[in-house]
């Protein structure tokens, strides 16, 4: 039998050493090969060579089980014509020196000669139609195609003017060659062109190539900076892969797409510039360059592959264009550098592990473009302490949150309808958490190890809970309505469980949710409007036996009114108003407290434009805090800086009037400022 194409095995053994996540860019497939189809499996033996019978009756050379220094290839064995010469005939012959081709070898494979390193001459009859020599190098016969290098005939070599085009493995592991000069009439690298050439340090690529194949130059170990020039319109796959101190290189306007694994374990790349011409980054492209430390992707790019930046440890800050409409999976897997990112509108779903292990994100803003959350996307994230998921969001995956111990506020929107498989597993940080009335199931482990857990609301809504869901939860109370799944559950694992009640105030419709005293009371009195800008004012209360009492926790009140655009505000005893930030949904504004007492629905002041920190003056420091809004600051709270629901409010800042807000309302913000002083 054949041997096995030694050099797609080891690429493709390499690829699966990097990632057991990764697709396998390589394949046999792609290896040329001119050989006819063989009539038979089986393999003869004659002399020092192993051979099968090739449909048309020649033979093809599939072994050399001889140990001589200087071979000529026979025209004939047992009197049939020998015309090829097959994938790896003389791997690993170090004893070979040199070898003849004689004239009627019409094919030989790119990896016939792999690992002769003592190979220093290959010599073809001068009547051989396909093939030729110049000094013991091997060319096609018009000699524009340089096709195998011999790995001891030269440290330095400079190509023919006559080549056109360096074939795949044509200088494949020539650790011996230290310097190589490509004349300006090449216009094309094959693939794996000078892989391992580990002694060479630079290479000059002229003008005229126009493409690089895949692992063109992957682990040229010693290659300190590269510049590829305007006329490259083609990079392929692993192309610059494993050049471990390669600090810089230049990518041209030319270029419109980064490989699958492009730049991968280049170790000492510290910073890289993508032009405005890259439409596509492949995946793995940077995978563990280690020292890439910030990189900017133009508003070109539509996508970003699989673990494009996975394990860029020291890679602390990222632009993402608006053009990017996913993040895949695994694309920031352990940039543990990584302290905050700003996710455009554009982008729709967050992949499986995409920010998986990065340890010093404290702060991530989720746009109402994202509708999916996939599998571990967040796990690990050690110093994420609070994220608000928004409404478009309909899909959380399993283990989102896992082990972000110090994870201690999420609000999960009415959008989701399951809490799956260990979603906020480890939460150690988490004391509180609401599931809203969305939400039909919440699945195994869900919340196991959070072990400061104390409350969970359950709504009516939940019909199943997994198993081990709230395991070292010591110290949890499971607050749910009557005769609910979640009593039910509670009582079959002897967890705590508090009675929620929903009243309702049959004059007004306002609705007051929350745990309280069994024949609690509502009672609402609308009152005169005396508070400045009023809709309608109110006095909550609850009473029991003709006394008035206050809940006993956190209660949910819903107030119905047709008045946009209102602030509710708790009128205090000492005559001082607070904001209760409420929120506007369906016809109510709905807000939380651990107190009733009166309440007034006031008209919102007409905020000016630009006024992005409300205070009534237009100046820098909206400017400023526009910018931390759009960087993902939070209030104290957590909640974001400017209320992107407050229709006025949001008008207001959003100056260039794309319905989003970004750096280019800090710049027409600027601009505003300017012209009005």
């Amino acid at each position: 039998m054949k041997k096995v194409k030694r050099l797609t095995a080891v690429i493709l053994s390499a690829l699966m050493a990097v990632s057991a996540f990764s697709a396998l860019p390589v394949s046999a497939a792609e290896v040329e090969s001119n050989t006819s189809a063989v009539s038979s499996d089986e393999n003869f033996i004659s002399g020092d060579y192993e051979y099968s019978l090739l449909d048309d009756g020649t033979i093809e050379i599939s072994e050399y089980i001889g140990s001589d220094k200087e071979i000529t290839i026979p025209d004939t064995i047992d009197e049939k014509k020998v015309t090829s010469i097959g994938n790896c005939v003389f791997e690993h012959c170090i004893g070979l020196e040199s070898i003849t081709i004689p004239e009627n070898i019409t094919n030989i494979e790119n990896m016939a000669f792999d690992y002769c390193k003592n190979l220093e001459s290959i010599n073809v009859d001068v009547n051989n139609n396909i093939y030729s020599s110049i000094d013991g190098v091997l060319f096609n016969k018009e000699q524009d195609k340089i096709i195998f290098f011999p790995y001891n005939r030269f440290d330095s070599y400079e190509i023919p003017d006559s080549v056109t085009s360096i074939g795949d493995g044509a200088f494949f592991d020539c650790d011996n060659l230290t310097n190589i000069i490509i004349p300006d009439s090449v216009t094309s690298i094959g693939n794996w062109a000078f892989k391992d050439c580990s002694s060479l340090t630079n290479i000059t690529i002229p003008n005229s190539v126009t493409s690089i194949g895949n692992y063109a130059f992957s682990a040229c170990a010693n290659f300190t900076s590269i510049t590829i020039p305007d006329s490259v319109t083609s990079i392929g796959e692993s192309a610059f892969s494993a050049c471990f101190i390669l600090t810089s290189i230049t990518i041209p306007d030319s270029v419109t797409s980064i490989s699958d694994e492009t730049f991968s374990k280049c170790y000492k790349l510290t910073d890289i510039i993508i032009p405005n011409s890259v439409t596509s980054i492949g995946n793995m492209a940077f995978y563990a360059c280690v020292n890439l430390t910030n990189i900017t992707i133009p508003n070109s790019v539509t996508s970003i592959g699989f673990s494009a930046f996975r394990d860029c440890i020291r890679l602390a800050n990222i632009t993402i264009s608006n053009s990017v409409t996913s993040i895949r999976g695994e694309t920031f897997f352990s940039c543990s550098s990584l302290t905050s990112i700003i996710i455009p509108d554009s982008v729709t779903s967050i992949g499986n592990a995409a920010f998986y292990d990065c340890d010093n994100l404290t702060s991530i803003t989720i746009p109402k473009s994202v509708t999916s959350i996939g599998i571990w996307a967040f796990e690990s994230c050690n110093n994420l302490t609070s994220i608000t998921i928004p409404n478009s969001v309909t899909s959380i995956g399993a283990g989102v949150f896992s082990s972000c111990t110090r994870l201690a506020n999420i609000t999960i929107p009415n959008s989701v309808t399951s809490i799956y498989l260990e979603t906020f597993c480890s939460c150690s940080s988490l004391t509180s958490i609401i599931i809203p009335d969305s939400v039909t199931s919440i699945g195994n482990k869900a919340f196991y190890g959070c072990t400061n857990l104390t409350s969970i609301t359950i709504p009516k809504s939940v019909t199943s809970i997994g198993d081990y869901t709230f395991t070292d939860c010591n110290n949890l109370t499971i607050y749910g309505y009557k005769n609910s799944y979640a009593e039910e559950y509670a009582k079959t694992n002897n967890i705590k469980f508090a009675v929620i009640n929903s009243l309702t105030d049959t004059n007004t419709n306002i609705t007051v949710s929350g745990v309280m005293q069994e024949d609690t009371v509502l009672n609402v009195a609308k009152l005169e409007n005396t508070f400045k800008n009023s809709v309608a004012t109110y006095d909550i209360t609850l009473q029991k036996d003709g006394a008035v009492i206050q809940p006993d926790g956190t209660i949910t009140v819903q107030i119905p009114s047709n008045a946009e655009n209102c602030k509710v505000m708790w009128l205090k005893d000492d005559g001082k108003a607070e904001d209760m930030n409420a929120k506007y949904t369906d016809g109510c504004y709905i807000f939380t407290t651990d107190h009733l007492s009166v309440y007034a629905l006031v008209q919102d002041k007409t905020i000016l434009t630009g006024d992005a920190n409300q205070d009534g003056i237009i100046d820098v420091n909206d400017v400023t805090y526009l910018q931390m809004h759009i960087a993902g600051n939070k209030n104290t709270d957590g909640s974001a800086l400017i209320d992107e629901t407050n229709k006025q409010l949001f008008d207001s800042v959003d100056m260039n009037k794309d319905g989003k807000l970004s750096v280019s309302d800090v710049t027409a913000l600027q601009i505003y400022i300017s012209n009005n002083n």
